[in-house]
């Protein structure tokens, strides 16, 4: 099916990445397979309100995901020759690192994202952002449920990435070998999308090109996964941030350890923040023992009315507990959902028998 769409020569990269989720019409782009239209007329959205920098959220990106952009060099931030690649300061980000992450965040953290800090602007035209973090309001059209952009709910570059985790799975099972060529064509492709004139302003540079054989040396890499097939699933990682796409990847994956808060905590932890620089307006009697950050070394620093000065790191609040145990528990299957209890009765009702999914209790 892959192989059908990109003969087909109808679709292409074309589009910087913030404009595929803040337009307004999306007919005939060719980045977009597949999109949903939203008018006054006829059907609003609230996706845009929740990016709209004046609403109170709690959801945001974690640690961990901000490590995985890589630098420009197309290198981990551990190993890269770009200049203060280890600074994770959000303008520095910005210059540093994939231009996704631009596209997708606010340059300023900010306390109404109480879980991460770091706003999530993606779905927001950057003339709101821009009008919202002067001082202004939304407008109507951008706040509650009032939103008419649309959404593009299959893309062109997710066809792409697809087709070459197919291509690099198929090859361990004795399928053609991946080429450059097959690079060039899908994750090369998406790199060289074209950049918004208010990112090149900023100074974002595009990641330089994947090389076949040559990946970067990523200390976190999970040791399962081989260097291709990991730098794959990071670039879907990142292209589909904040889309739906990211739970249903670890399950097929069979990776949902990577959600285990025990063992990474730095799903616990959101942007880098200096407090007494950025937000020092924080640092009152009322947020000790609430705020805390962790620094590079991983250490954990809870303010206690006295050290606002140490407070420079990952932003992690102090209510951030991790997730309850969800692997390997009786009667639970995290990997396949359960049957609903209402469905099984109403089958029951009509002479049928409803078996609820395995690994799930049956009553």
């Amino acid at each position: 099916a892959a192989d059908f769409v990109i003969s087909s020569g109808r679709y292409d990269i074309v589009t910087d990445y913030r404009n595929l989720f803040a337009s307004n019409d999306l007919r005939g782009n060719a980045d977009v397979i597949l999109y949903r239209h939203y008018d006054e007329q006829t059907t609003k959205h609230a996706i845009a309100s929740n990016s709209n920098l004046d609403e109170s959220i709690i959801f945001g990106p974690t640690t961990d995901l901000i490590k995985s952009y890589l630098c420009h060099d197309g290198e981990t931030w551990e190993n890269s020759s770009v200049n203060e690649a280890d600074n994770f300061e959000i303008a520095n980000l910005m210059q540093t690192r994939d231009p996704r992450f631009e596209a997708s965040y606010h340059i300023n953290p900010k306390m109404n994202n109480r879980g991460s800090l770091l706003y999530i602007t993606k779905f927001l035209p950057r003339e709101i952002e821009e009008l919202v973090s002067g001082g202004g309001s939304p407008p109507p059209a951008f706040s509650g449920a009032d939103n008419v952009t649309d959404y593009p709910v299959m893309r062109y570059a997710e066809v792409l990435l697809n087709w070459i985790e197919a291509k690099a799975e198929l090859a361990t099972l004795g399928g053609e070998a991946v080429s450059q060529t097959d690079i060039d064509k899908s994750i090369n492709k998406i790199r060289q999308r074209p950049l918004a004139p208010e990112a090149v302003d900023r100074g974002v540079k595009k990641v330089a090109d994947m090389v076949l054989g040559v990946y970067p040396n990523d200390p976190n890499r999970d040791q399962t996964v081989s260097p291709l097939l990991w730098e794959i699933r990071r670039e879907k990682r990142l292209e589909f941030t904040f889309e739906y796409s990211r739970i249903n990847d670890l399950r097929r994956w069979s990776k949902l350890a990577y959600m285990d808060t025990d063992l990474n905590e730095d799903l616990l932890s959101g942007s880098w923040v200096n407090f007494p620089d950025q937000l020092p307006g924080e640092l009152v009697s009322g947020k000790i023992n609430e705020l805390g950050v962790v620094d590079l070394n991983g250490q954990y620093i809870v303010y206690d009315g006295t050290n606002g000065d140490d407070l420079k790191g990952f932003y992690r609040n102090t209510s951030n507990k991790g997730r309850l145990p969800f692997l390997d528990q009786p009667g639970m299957n995290p990997y396949l959902s359960p049957v609903g209890k209402v469905q099984m009765d109403d089958y029951e009702m009509r002479g049928y028998k409803l078996q609820q999914t395995e690994g799930w209790p049956q009553n």
